[in-house]
């Protein structure tokens, strides 16, 4: 069956990318001596990345000490007292996903 007269009208649903106004965190010079925070984001292979970037960093540097921890849910950020815990111990953290 034909209708006259009827109108599609159509939306486009995707929009031109947000610009970037978030700044790198200050990176150290150097990793000697430095505790180091790892946060897994909780997808399956983020615990297994963190503890090889550890290794790798722990190879090159001498690193004092390492603290883990792994978010729960990989799509909601670090729960607010994780973040505290990991910047009040830690002389740098690395985070990433795992997938």
């Amino acid at each position: 069956m034909t209708t006259l007269g009827t109108r599609v009208r159509l939306l486009d649903p995707t929009s031109a990318p947000l610009p970037a106004t978030g700044e790198m965190a200050p990176r150290p010079a150097d990793l000697n001596g430095l505790r180091l925070g790892f946060l897994a984001n909780g997808k399956r292979n983020s615990g297994p990345l963190m503890e090889a970037i550890y290794s790798l960093l722990a190879e090159r540097f001498q690193i004092a000490d390492a603290v883990f921890r792994t978010k729960k849910d990989p799509s909601r950020p670090a729960p607010k007292e994780m973040v505290e815990e990991l910047l009040a111990q830690c002389d740098a953290i690395v985070t990433g996903p795992g997938d």
